[in-house]
């Protein structure tokens, strides 16, 4: 009796481990960045959303540059899985131009808006908005400076919003200056927080600059960096708020982090460095928001030799927050903007 119950539970075991090995098989690898003659091409985000040709010299280019890409991100939806974003630093437009029939690497290297609406069966390509030569309606929504953008980092909250970051840098007229800019994207639902949630994140409603770098050659001056991102999805006073982290490399190794946030959801310059408490105290016990980073000592530092990352939390207790923080850097370096 006892060899039969075995022989039964070792046949249920497996036929368990098959089920839940089928369940987790991956599917085939599927392109994002459709940059290849017949792949798809590369389509505005205002065609996306109205259904309205437009097109320009950079997204013709990328649609069959076979450009490369670096930093990737990507992000699903909360609300619904099957929506799913993803970015990178995307050359695809760099030889957007030619001069006598010869490519010229003029155009720009910007952030890429990939989508899928299928689970990531398939993806549509598309960059941000406001990339030079970008002529589209939703073009001006862009309230930034700079002639490239990359460093991507995705964000949702809980309402259908989708948040990306961006360091930027070059100078549009063409000169050796860095800005180091950062920005951050706000992508909604075209039909408000009530729409179809297939069409979360979907139009781009604005870019913001959080900070501006001293725009000294060569990466020097203030150039700041090193991006991180995330939106309160809790249920408390702070949901839907925005937090955005970098940090600032001086040019003569003093380094910082910087924190920031936005309350009307990426609306405007995300403010304040530290969150007030009375607006943002934890609702339920235990609820904190957490820093994390990562300090290279002993090594002669400028601009890349020290790395400092923020990182996201939850629903916090500011004043542990801000203690933390004061204790692990000094005292020093938890800055308004």
């Amino acid at each position: 009796m006892r060899r039969v119950v075995v022989v039964v539970v070792a046949l249920i075991i497996g036929v368990v481990t098959a089920a839940v090995a089928v369940a987790a098989s991956p599917g085939a690898d599927v392109r994002l960045t459709n940059d290849a003659p017949g792949a798809g091409g590369y389509t505005s985000d205002y065609t996306l959303v109205t259904g309205q040709p437009y097109t320009d010299a950079t997204l013709s280019e990328c649609s069959q540059s076979r450009g490369r890409q670096n930093e990737p991100a990507d992000v699903i939806d909360p609300r619904n899985s099957q929506v799913i974003v993803g970015s990178s630093n995307d050359y695809c437009g760099v030889y957007n131009a030619s001069s006598g029939g010869i490519p010229q690497a003029t155009g720009p290297i910007w952030l890429g808006y990939y989508r899928s609406e299928n689970g990531g069966t398939s993806f549509q390509s598309s960059l941000v908005p406001g990339y030079p030569g970008d002529t589209s309606p939703y073009a001006a929504r862009a309230q930034i400076r700079t002639a490239s953008a990359g460093d991507p980092v995705l964000a949702w909250d809980n309402q259908g919003r989708l948040f990306a970051g961006s360091e930027s840098s070059d100078d549009p007229a063409g000169s050796k200056k860095t800005f180091g800019d950062e920005w951050v994207a706000s992508y909604v639902n075209p039909g408000g927080t009530t729409g179809a949630t297939s069409n979360d994140g979907k139009e781009f409603a604005r870019s913001v600059t959080v900070a501006k770098g001293s725009s000294a050659p060569n990466l020097l001056g203030n150039f700041n960096d090193k991006t991180a991102i995330e939106a309160d999805r809790t249920n408390s006073v702070c949901q839907g708020d925005v937090y955005f982290s970098w940090s600032r490399y001086s040019g003569n190794g003093g380094n910082s982090i910087y924190f920031s946030r936005s309350t009307n959801h990426g609306a405007d310059v995300l403010e304040s460095a530290e969150p007030r408490p009375e607006q943002c105290r934890a609702s339920e016990p235990g609820h904190r928001r957490d820093w994390q980073w990562t300090r290279v000592r002993g090594v002669p530092s400028n601009r890349g030799r020290q790395e400092e990352r923020g990182r996201r939390g939850h629903d916090h207790q500011v004043d542990r927050l801000r203690q933390d923080v004061q204790r692990a850097k000094g005292g020093r370096d938890l800055h308004a903007v």
